[in-house]
């Protein structure tokens, strides 16, 4: 075929795949705020708030662009029908068309390269993966730079290589221009312009004088038309930070962009090297520098920006190296035709793949804000009022936004400051009768999740809903004026958290049983509402950790109920590791109470872990010593909801239901898979009252493989029901009998087996003492003494055996606490752990066993020579805190000297 007549096929295939579907994706965020930007006088885009790292050629075009279509505002450009649905589809399809067009540019620019470069061959199939690549065909349907970046930048090339080849000054000037002009659409244009800068390094040293004349011209041009913009560019880069940013390994760099442009990496991996083989065998040395230093130079510079924590990692932000991936992978065809034709019937077959793929993706369409504002409009009116995490595209969408909209609920968009927005929430809501919070996915204006917590605490959840890249929770509002308060009244705690955390002040309560509230901050909850925690922070001392916090909704005897887990993030919304010198900041916890919770005295506790290991940090006490992990803060009464709970409203994980009498068992939570000897099996189980009263005991037992019950429990269970059909849920704690053979068990009640099984496994048992270094005997309670220790020390840990003995049935679990104290008593290191990790509870030790029980130490590296104390002892929980068990001489712990 000629290579006009290919060029012009290619062109046109690749205009009809990005004309298909314009319009059919709603307006979404990145292009709702191009469009606002662009909206604006054009003095005013170049300092908008909105360009944090964007330059504004893009918008001027925008701008332009949009009054010829006739909208001057975006105001007017969105219209909803009778029902409330949007009509954006002229709109979008129109702005778009820009991106389309330059898009579409971009093919015979590199058709003329790729021809320049090394023949048709090449171009063709250059011009093939970018005509047919997903990614180009979805960028050129998008309201964004970056294929009029990568226009620029191909006409850069074709000027650059053209002067490097005919030694034209106009070619040179046509270089920089274009390159400035790329540059000025978006800065990652930079990277590329890097690679040509070395190219053209090169190919100045060996023309001499009249290369470097025609470089130095090519960059005096550039840096002409972009210095009006300079000094903004150089506060917006050199200012910018992404210190949340997680740098990716190279790999998985490399494979996501490779991914992004290619759809499967391995195969254009491939065809890259054996393209980047051909021209290096034909000794094409000149177009293989041009190529490489297009491809492998940008993307290294770009990589290594990230450890400047200056960027963000997002293929369009590299998009431009792009054209020279492909016009490699069009070498792999150098000069021949048949390799040609079957590399691109590889790349149609591939990229149509993905591309269908890509069409038929329920992420596809990113934020749809077309079904939003349906359901806005048909559940909302001016008596009502809408808030929302994220300006963009909604306030395109819906009319509320814009003054002197009466038929419509007025709609607010809040960035979650803690100290403003109390007194924000309570202006726009006060009147109203109906609060809308909508979220949008990837919003990170209230990462700490204030608005829904204030809403919780005084509205009426009426329904949640999402919709793609949207979540909605609807509010019904008390009548009277609500003042809004995160904190109402906190306490001073001074709680220290590894040493480099403190809890300064906490306050916490929950809802009256009340549908709406304008009084919340009782030390009482309903089940259905939330338990809300404000948390005072300060970070005493920088850490390269990243912390999260933890809490915790517990009952008198420690077990679970719920639990809430945020991120440590200051004011700026950053992670501790960059805290700085805003070091204080509060977090909020919004822990449910489930549907069905009896009522009771609950506590409420909370823990910091780090976020890679999932280790807590030591609260410590006033001596600096460790005193668990998980601190207390108070307690909070559930009290009983206004209506009785349906069985409906629990959420059963296995259920089963087994009618006893008066009582229905709806089913449990899960059954752990292992358990050993003694340990207790805590069960969340599921109730109905068939009839009002409180319930008999309940029969549960374990049946082995054969069907025969191995053990019974009798249980009394604490619900009581007031009304026919009341359902609520309960734990259950079954403590396995010591002595119970291994093996595989199922749980029945009333002789009727339940979900699932559980595995009783067993462990070795001595009987006589082992030999053990440090003979003692030191008695703790009725039936525990320790008969031994011995000390290795193995490099940076400690590792420290203990030799236990049981003199009578233990019938509470103890923790082994193990801790390294200094000649003063404060503590510097330490392990807990029940016996044996877990795997020989202090429940499951029988009269007359010995138990070997190991625990390493990790060492701090500053450890001094000195005196040193090993303490040792055991504890279980209680509601007053960790209760030591006292030896036979009163005191709470045994101490041995110990020299590293």
């Amino acid at each position: 075929m000629n290579g006009k007549w290919l060029a012009l096929a290619l062109i046109l295939i690749g205009f009809a795949l990005r004309l298909w579907g314009l319009s059919s994706q709603p307006i979404w965020w990145d292009e709702a705020r191009n469009i606002v930007v662009a909206s604006r006088p054009l003095k005013s885009i170049p300092s908008s708030g909105e360009l944090d790292i964007h330059p504004p050629l893009y918008f001027f075009l925008l701008h332009f662009w949009m009054r010829l279509g006739g909208w001057a505002s975006p105001e007017t450009a969105i219209t909803l029908d009778e029902n409330g649905f949007p009509h954006d589809q002229a709109f979008a399809f129109f702005l778009r068309f820009l991106s389309l067009a330059f898009g579409v540019l971009s093919l015979p620019l590199l058709f003329r390269l790729g021809t320049s470069l090394g023949g048709q061959a090449l171009a063709a199939l250059a011009t093939m993966a970018l005509s047919l690549a997903p990614f180009w065909i979805i960028e050129a349907q998008q309201i964004r730079m970056y294929t009029t970046m990568v226009a620029f930048l191909l006409a850069s090339a074709v000027m650059l290589w053209e002067g490097t080849r005919e030694h034209k000054a106009w070619q040179f000037g046509g270089f920089g221009a274009a390159a400035a002009l790329s540059l000025l659409t978006h800065y990652s244009a930079f990277w590329v312009l890097a690679g040509w800068a070395f190219f053209l390094a090169f190919w100045s040293l060996k023309k001499g004088l009249k290369g470097f004349a025609l470089t130095f011209f090519a960059f005096i041009t550039a840096f002409a038309l972009f210095l009006p913009q300079l000094p903004r560019a150089l506060q917006q880069t050199l200012g910018y930070a992404n210190l949340n940013l997680t740098i990716p390994s190279l790999s998985s760099f490399l494979r996501e962009l490779l991914s992004a442009w290619g759809v499967q990496p391995q195969i254009i991996v491939l065809l890259a090297l054996v393209g980047a083989c051909a021209i290096i065998s034909s000794k094409r040395w000149k177009q293989a520098l041009f190529i490489l230093s297009w491809l492998v130079i940008p993307a290294g510079l770009y990589y290594l920006s990230f450890f400047q924590k200056g960027g963000a990692f997002e293929p369009r932000y590299i998009a431009g190296i792009s054209p020279a991936l492909y016009l490699l992978v069009g070498a792999a065809a150098w000069g021949r035709k048949e390799p040609g034709l079957v590399i691109g019937l590889v790349l149609t077959g591939l990229f149509v793949s993905g591309l269908w793929k890509e069409a038929r993706t329920p992420s596809f369409i990113r934020e749809d804000s077309r079904a939003l504002v349906s359901y806005l409009y048909s559940h909302t009116s001016p008596a009502d009022v809408i808030i929302t995490d994220a300006p963009f595209p909604l306030n395109l969408y819906w009319p509320g936004f814009y003054p002197n909209q009466e038929n419509f609920a007025k709609a607010f968009y809040l960035f979650a400051d803690p100290y403003s927005l109390p007194a924000t929430l309570s202006e726009v809501t006060e009147g109203k009768r109906q609060a809308i919070f909508v979220h949008w996915f990837k919003s990170d204006a209230d990462p700490r999740g204030i608005i829904k917590l204030l809403l919780d605490k005084h509205g009426e959840l009426l329904e949640e809903a999402s919709f793609t890249g949207y979540h909605l929770w609807r509010y019904r509002l008390p009548e009277e004026k609500i003042r809004f308060s995160f904190a109402p009244s906190p306490e001073e705690i001074g709680a220290k958290f590894g040493g480099i955390l403190i809890l300064e002040k906490a306050d916490w309560g929950g809802r009256e049983p009340t549908p709406v509230s304008s009084s919340p901050d009782s030390p009482s909850v309903a089940p259905g509402h939330n338990v809300w925690l404000a948390l005072y922070w300060h970070l005493v001392q920088p850490t390269a950790e990243a912390l999260k916090v933890a809490g915790y909704l517990r009952d008198e005897r420690g077990l679970l109920l719920s639990q809430d887990d945020r991120w440590l993030l200051n004011d700026r919304h950053l992670r501790t590791p960059f805290w700085g010198e805003v070091n204080r900041s509060w977090v909020f916890l919004s822990i449910p109470v489930p549907p069905g919770t009896l009522p009771g005295r609950y506590w409420v506790s909370i823990a910091v872990y780090e976020e890679n290991s999932g280790e807590r940090l030591p609260v410590l006490d006033s001596a600096g010593n460790p005193a668990g992990t998980e601190l207390k803060l108070g307690p909070i009464e559930v009290v009983k909801p206004v209506k009785s709970t349906p069985s409906s409203a629990l959420q059963v994980q296995f259920p089963c239901r087994i009618e006893l009498g008066d009582i229905a068992f709806l089913g449990h939570g899960g059954l752990p898979p292992e358990l050993a000897p003694g340990q207790s099996l805590f069960l969340k189980s599921y109730w109905e009252a068939l009839k009002p009263g409180i319930p008999a005991p309940v029969e549960f037992s374990l049946l082995d493989e054969r069907d025969r019950i191995a053990a019974t429990w009798e249980v009394r269970l604490l619900g009581k029901a007031e009304l026919e059909r009341e359902a609520w849920w309960e734990w259950i704690e079954l403590t396995i009998p010591p002595d119970i053979p291994p093996g595989k068990y199922r749980l029945a009640l009333g002789g009727k087996a339940t979900p699932g099984e559980i595995s009783i496994k067993g462990r070795p048992r001595l009987f006589s003492p082992p030999p053990i270094a440090n003979r003692l005997e030191i008695l703790f309670g009725q039936g525990i003494a320790l008969r031994g220790y011995e000390i290795a020390h193995e490099g940076s840990k400690l590792k420290l055996t203990l030799l236990w003995e049981c003199r009578e049935r233990i019938l509470d679990s103890y923790t082994v606490f193990t801790h390294l104290l200094d000649e003063g008593g404060r503590y510097i290191a330490g392990h807990d752990s029940p016996p044996d990790g877990g795997n020989a509870p202090t429940t499951s030790w029988l009269p007359g066993e010995f138990i070997v029980d190991v625990h390493e130490i990790s060492l701090p590296s500053e450890l001094k020579p000195g005196r040193y104390f090993l303490e040792i002892g055991l504890y279980k929980p209680s509601p007053e805190g960790l209760l030591r068990l006292s030896t036979s001489q009163g005191k709470d712990s045994a101490l041995f000297p110990f020299n590293p």
